[in-house]
C-alpha cells in the first residue's frame, strides 16, 4: 500500500470536506478526418482505456483507518470498471467554441467520486466540423502536473497508428485491507511517528525550530513565500484583495481559452533576450489588467501572482507532488508592455536561482512534515468548514499562473493530430481565477479556469483581449514594426471617428450647436462684408454698445432707400439687385466656421 504525503492529504481533504475540489483538468480538440484510419467517439473511448491501462495508480483508491490518525493509502479497487471513468457527451448544435466552453465549465464543476479511483475522461461529440473533444480530470491528491503529463502523454503517439484495442484484462487487484488491519497499521504508524520520528526531528532542528520548521514545509511543498530569493526580492509588494480573492462556489465555472504560434513567440524571446515563461507571464499581467478595466474595477496597485515551479528530478517517476509556489510581481501598473517585461525577466531569474539552490541542498534538509498528523489537517479541514472564515483569511497572491511544457514535436490521437489543448489550472478559495498555458507541437494555448459567479462567462472576452494586445505590443517591439500597441488603438478611433460624424452633420446643418459656440460674434460677419464704409465701422466700435446698434440700423436704413428709389423706375434691376444673398448659397462646402457666418448673416441683412 504506497501512503499519501501530507501535502496529498491536504489536497483530497480539501475536496471532501466540502470546499472545492483541487482537480487537474482540461481538454483536447482532434478531427476525425484528419486520422488516415476508421474513428469515431467509441473508437477513441477504447483507444484510451487501452492505453492508461498501463498505470496502475489508476486503478487505486484512497483509504483510511476509522479513526483516522494514521496517513492515507492508495489501495487497489476491486470493483475498479474504466468504463465509469471514461464517459461520453454530445454538444448542442452548434457546437461552437462558445457552447465548447459552457460545457467545459459544467464539466469542470462536477466532483469526482472519493470511493473511486480520483480520474475522468469524458468524449465530447457533436462540436462544428465534426470533431471531437476529450476532456480530463485528475485529482492533485494523486498526482502533480509533470506526473499527470506522463499519463496523458501516454494516449499520444510520435506519428500516425492505428488505434488500441482494449485487452481482457488480466489484473489481479490486490486483497482490500480489513478495518482492523487498517487500525493496527495505524496505531503501528503513530507510535512511530511520535515515539521515533519525532523526537529525531526535534534534535536535528533544535537551534532553531520555528524556523526551520517553516522552511522544510515551504522546501518541500510551497517554496519560499516570504523569502526575496524565490520571489524577485525588490519587486515583490504587498497582495491587496480584488474582486478575485474572496470565497468561491463549487457548482459553477467560467472557461475561456485561446491559442497563439510558439514559432513567433520563439521568435519575440530570441529578439528581447527572455524565456517563453516570461512572455507568458508578461501576457497574462495584461490580461489582468484588461480584464479590471473591461469590468470597471480600479486597480491602481500591482498584482501578485503566484507561479508553482516543480522541483522533481527528472529521473523521479513519483506521482505525488513536488512543487514549490514562487511570487511573481505582475507589475500590471507599468503601461509599457516591454518595460513591464524586463522587471518579470529579472524576477523570474531570481527564481530560478533560487530553485537551483534548493534542489542542489534538498538531500540534507529535514521534512517536517513527516512528523505532522493527519489529525491536524482534519482539525483545520473541520474549523474552516463551520467558521467560513474567507474574509478574515489575508490575501497572499491575486491569481495563479502556471506553465506546463508539453511535447516539442506534434502528437497524434489514433491518427489524428492534436489540433489544440485547453488548460483548465484549479481555482480555490480567494483566488478565483488560475491561468494555465501549456505547448504542444507549434501551439501555445492559454486557459483561463474562474468561478462562474465571480468570473462571469461573458466578460472572459476581455482576458482574451488582453493577451492579444500585449502579443501585439510585444511582436512590434521586437521586431521594430512601426505598429501602434493594440492597446491605445480604440480611445483614437472613436475620437476620429466623432470628429468625422460632427463636421459632417456641421454641413449637413449648419445651426449644430456645438459648433455655434465656436464662431465669432455676429458683429465680425456685418463688418466684414457690409456695405458700410470701414471708417465708420471703426468709430462705431469705439463708442457704446447701444450707441453703435442705433447707428448700425440707421446706416441700414439710410442704405437701404436708394436701393428703393432705384427699383422703381428700374423693375428688372430690382431682381438683379439680390445678387449677394445668391453669392452665399455655396457657403455650406466653405469650411465649418465661414458656413455658419454665411448662415448668421441674412437676418442682419433683413433688420
Amino acid at each position: 500500500m504506497d501512503r499519501l504525503s501530507f501535502l496529498d492529504q491536504v489536497v483530497h481533504k480539501i475536496s471532501t470536506t466540502g470546499l472545492p475540489s483541487l482537480n487537474m483538468q482540461g481538454a483536447g480538440v482532434v478531427d476525425p478526418s484528419k486520422s488516415p484510419f476508421e474513428v469515431n467517439g467509441m473508437i477513441l473511448a477504447e483507444h484510451i482505456a487501452a492505453r492508461l491501462s498501463e498505470f496502475p495508480i489508476l486503478r487505486k483508491k484512497l483509504m483510511q483507518d476509522s479513526i483516522k490518525i494514521a496517513d492515507m493509502r492508495l489501495v487497489d479497487d476491486p470493483a475498479f470498471d474504466v468504463w465509469d471513468h471514461i464517459t461520453f457527451a454530445t454538444l448542442p448544435s452548434p457546437g461552437d467554441a462558445e457552447v465548447l466552453d459552457r460545457h467545459l465549465a459544467k464539466f469542470s464543476a462536477q466532483q469526482l467520486d472519493p470511493d473511486k479511483p480520483l480520474w475522468r475522461f469524458e468524449i465530447i461529440e457533436g462540436l462544428a466540423g465534426g470533431k471531437i473533444a476529450i476532456a480530463q480530470k485528475i485529482s492533485h491528491a494523486i498526482m502533480d502536473g509533470m506526473a499527470a503529463m506522463r499519463v496523458l502523454g501516454s494516449i499520444f503517439d510520435m506519428e500516425p497508428k492505428p488505434p488500441a484495442k482494449l485487452k481482457d484484462s488480466s489484473w489481479e487487484p490486490e486483497p482490500v485491507p480489513t478495518k482492523m488491519g487498517m487500525l493496527r497499521s495505524a496505531l503501528k504508524e503513530t507510535a512511530q511517528r511520535f515515539g521515533v520520528d519525532a523526537p529525531k526531528t526535534i534534535v536535528s532542528v533544535s537551534k532553531d525550530l520555528t524556523k526551520s520548521a517553516k522552511n522544510s514545509i515551504t522546501e518541500r511543498f510551497s517554496g519560499k513565500l516570504f523569502g526575496e530569493e524565490s520571489t524577485g526580492g525588490k519587486h515583490l509588494k504587498k497582495a491587496y484583495p480584488t474582486s478575485l480573492n474572496r470565497a468561491i462556489s463549487s457548482d459553477k465555472r467560467s472557461i475561456g481559452f485561446t491559442i497563439f504560434e510558439l514559432d513567433k513567440l520563439k521568435a519575440i524571446s530570441k529578439a528581447l533576450d527572455c524565456k517563453i515563461n516570461d512572455i507568458s507571464l508578461v501576457m497574462a499581467s495584461e490580461a489582468l489588467a484588461s480584464y479590471f478595466e473591461g469590468i470597471q474595477e480600479k486597480i491602481d496597485f500591482d498584482l501578485i501572482l503566484c507561479m508553482p515551479v516543480n522541483i522533481r528530478n527528472p529521473n523521479d517517476k513519483a506521482h505525488g507532488n513536488a512543487l514549490a509556489l514562487s511570487m511573481i510581481n505582475a507589475r500590471n501598473t507599468v503601461k509599457s508592455i516591454p518595460e513591464r517585461l524586463e522587471s518579470i525577466k529579472e524576477q523570474t531569474a531570481a527564481v530560478k536561482a533560487s530553485q537551483s539552490a534548493k534542489k542542489s541542498s534538498a538531500g540534507s534538509s529535514v521534512d517536517v512534515t513527516t512528523i505532522l498528523s493527519p489529525i491536524l489537517i482534519d482539525l483545520i479541514a473541520m474549523i474552516f468548514r463551520k467558521t467560513q472564515p474567507w474574509d478574515k483569511v489575508p490575501v497572499m497572491i491575486n491569481a495563479v499562473v502556471t506553465n506546463v511544457p508539453g511535447p516539442p514535436g506534434e502528437m497524434y490521437l489514433t491518427g489524428m493530430p492534436i489540433e489544440y489543448q485547453i488548460p483548465m489550472i484549479p481555482v480555490y478559495h480567494k483566488g478565483a481565477l488560475s491561468i494555465g498555458v501549456n505547448s504542444m507541437g507549434n501551439n501555445f494555448s492559454f486557459g483561463f479556469h474562474g468561478c462562474g459567479k465571480i468570473v462571469k462567462q461573458e466578460n472572459m472576452h476581455f482576458l482574451l483581449e488582453g493577451l492579444d494586445r500585449a502579443f501585439q505590443e510585444l511582436q512590434a517591439h521586437a521586431f521594430g514594426k512601426a505598429k501602434k500597441p493594440t492597446a491605445t488603438l480604440p480611445k483614437p478611433k472613436v475620437a476620429t471617428a466623432a470628429a468625422d460624424s460632427a463636421e459632417a452633420s456641421i454641413e449637413a446643418a449648419p445651426k449644430v450647436s456645438p459648433t455655434e459656440k465656436k464662431i465669432p460674434p455676429t458683429k465680425k460677419p456685418v463688418k466684414k462684408e457690409s456695405p458700410a464704409k470701414p471708417n465708420a465701422a471703426k468709430k462705431t466700435a469705439k463708442k457704446p454698445a447701444a450707441e453703435a446698434e442705433k447707428k448700425v440700423v440707421s446706416r441700414a436704413k439710410k442704405s437701404a432707400k436708394p436701393e428703393q428709389k432705384a427699383a422703381e423706375p428700374k423693375p428688372k434691376t430690382a431682381t438683379k439687385a439680390k445678387p449677394k444673398p445668391a453669392t452665399r448659397t455655396p457657403a455650406p462646402r466653405k469650411p465649418p466656421q465661414k458656413t455658419l457666418q454665411g448662415a448668421v448673416k441674412p437676418p442682419t441683412a433683413k433688420t
